[in-house]
């Protein structure tokens, strides 16, 4: 299931913006839901323990990140400024690992279940 709105629209400008700069083209259709914030989520997760960079971020309530969570957490300028500071390296090592679990969960597939932050 689909989800409309501003909150939706944000999540996928930042997962689109986490892809180009990682430099990984997104070539598929991106349709955000929760299961889509969840496994970004996580990958924004894995990313700073990568790379130390957006470490700052609090992990979600319940351990699941939400559409919600991630766009009152990551408001466009925070994003934008910490995402200056993440390795390239640890981002395209997100995207090649969680990739095809976002677009998965895009499509409406159940991957596994929800991924507890550490």
């Amino acid at each position: 299931m689909a989800v409309l709105g501003t909150d939706a629209d944000q999540l996928r400008q930042y997962i689109e913006s986490f892809y180009a700069f990682a430099h990984v083209p997104l070539t598929w259709k991106l349709h955000p839901n929760e299961a889509v914030a969840d496994v970004f989520g996580t990958m924004l997760n894995e990313a700073a323990r990568c790379s130390r960079a957006i470490g700052w971020v609090p992990p979600p309530p319940g351990g699941r990140a939400t559409i919600s969570w991630i766009v009152m957490k990551l408001g466009n300028g925070m994003f934008n400024h910490y995402k200056s500071q993440t390795s390239l390296s640890c981002a395209r090592a997100v995207i090649a690992k969680w990739g095809t679990q976002l677009r998965l969960a895009s499509m409406g597939v159940a991957c596994q279940e929800a991924r507890a932050w550490a």
